[in-house]
């Protein structure tokens, strides 16, 4: 009986979410600094689609990002288009008073879905995000009979609850497995080491003969070098002399704190009737040889504030349905009036750890976006909010919650 045909499947990850939750998770402030090798990243994905959906087949991963405005090439993306099977597309990369806006990479990921559910060109869309904008992106994908997933990061709440609900089923993510891949492959700088050879590569010393009361044998005697001043070599008298009337070394060659000789360097031999414990051998030391780089298991650094910590405005108090009637559908009075009644709704411990997350962050944390957002579309009278008045929004929102902090 013949098997039957796999589903196809199309994967669409929102690489600013995946990359920015893992910077929020670590405390870096910039992906680079991560160390994931973004090619390993890729083949990561593929496998968990083929261990948590084995029943479909992923004809491609759909890479959507954001490239700067200037066109400077971006290592990232170069990977993603030289590796087969994925697909990168991108918006722009705005800066505003310092602080970067994505602009155009959401409706670009719900048009490509939506143009995907409507061709029939897959029977299942898998979504790799966070954003509660991406909803229409699931409900036209489920009209057309195509079945939808979300797949999220766990450790609060990273993901919309829209979104979520939206989709026929979710997969929530262990971050430390994408966190592992940092220490991966190739070291960071220096040559490679092949730890199978063993020490018989290492230049070994000379043996030297012990003493029976005749003349030391013959060691042919290595060329001097400027640095080191030359040592008589035993082997340079005759035979027939006397063994006692061999010259000793000088005295300032032997001080009592000298380093033992090396494989370069022969001592002459003692008198027959004074045995002396130099003629025993004595290994030269071996130059050290490069040592292996130790990359340790990352562990993740312990915040004091995390996004998740954070309770948006409906969730304190039901004052920010208000801000549909009193900011006269103006984006950046409502999101000055969000952050003031959500600083006002908050206690003082809540009030203390806004103060410690916009210290060191100059993003919005998801929760309170999406619920500004939401708010922002029935105060507007819209139902998807553009791009233009979300920077707006977000830039009234910092510039109020900033002043606020200031004047604690």
């Amino acid at each position: 009986m013949p098997q039957p045909r796999p589903a196809n499947a199309i994967m669409y990850v929102d690489a600013g979410y995946l990359w920015l939750t893992l910077q929020e998770m670590t405390g870096k402030a910039h992906r680079q600094q991560l160390g994931i090798d973004q090619v390993a990243l890729i083949r990561l994905i593929g496998e968990l689609a083929q261990r948590h959906h084995p029943d479909i087949r992923v004809l491609r991963q759909m890479w959507y990002d954001a490239e700067p405005e200037n066109g400077s090439p971006v290592m990232h993306h170069q990977l993603i288009r030289d590796t087969p099977g994925a697909w990168l597309r991108t918006g722009t990369l705005h800066f505003m008073d310092g602080v970067a806006r994505q602009k155009g990479v959401d409706t670009r990921l719900v048009a490509d879905v939506v143009a995907a559910a409507v061709r029939r060109t897959t029977e299942e869309v898998i979504i790799l995000a966070g954003d509660g904008d991406l909803v229409p992106a699931i409900e036209a994908a489920a009209e057309e009979g195509i079945r939808t997933c979300v797949w999220y990061f766990a450790g609060g709440d990273t993901v919309s609850r829209r979104l979520k609900g939206t989709a026929d089923h979710v997969l929530e993510l262990d971050p430390q497995i994408f966190l592992d891949l940092q220490y991966r492959g190739r070291p960071v700088d220096g040559p490679a080491i092949d730890f199978s050879q063993s020490d018989m590569g290492q230049p070994q010393p000379a043996p030297v003969a012990p003493d029976h009361g005749g003349a030391a044998p013959a060691v042919p005697a290595p060329a001097a070098s400027p640095a080191s001043p030359s040592v008589e070599h035993p082997a340079a008298v005759p035979a027939a002399a006397d063994a006692g009337t061999s010259a000793a070394p000088p005295a300032s060659t032997e001080p009592a704190s000298a380093p033992p000789p090396s494989a370069e360097q022969v001592v002459a031999g003692p008198a027959p009737d004074e045995p002396s414990p130099a003629a025993e051998p004595v290994p030269a030391p071996r130059p050290p040889g490069p040592s292996p780089r130790v990359m340790p298991r990352f562990i993740p650094q312990r915040q004091a504030v995390r996004e998740t910590d954070l309770i948006p405005l409906s969730v304190l108090s039901p004052v920010g349905a208000q801000l549909v009637v009193d900011t006269q559908g103006e984006p950046r009075r409502i999101g000055e009036r969000y952050a003031q009644r959500w600083w006002d709704a908050s206690s003082k411990e809540q009030q203390s750890r806004i103060g410690d997350y916009f210290a060191s962050s100059h993003q919005l944390p998801q929760r309170v976006d999406s619920d500004m957002l939401h708010l922002a579309s029935s105060a507007l009278g819209v139902e998807f909010v553009p791009d233009e008045a979300r920077i707006v929004l977000r830039d009234g929102f910092l510039a109020e919650i900033r002043m606020r902090i200031r004047r604690v």
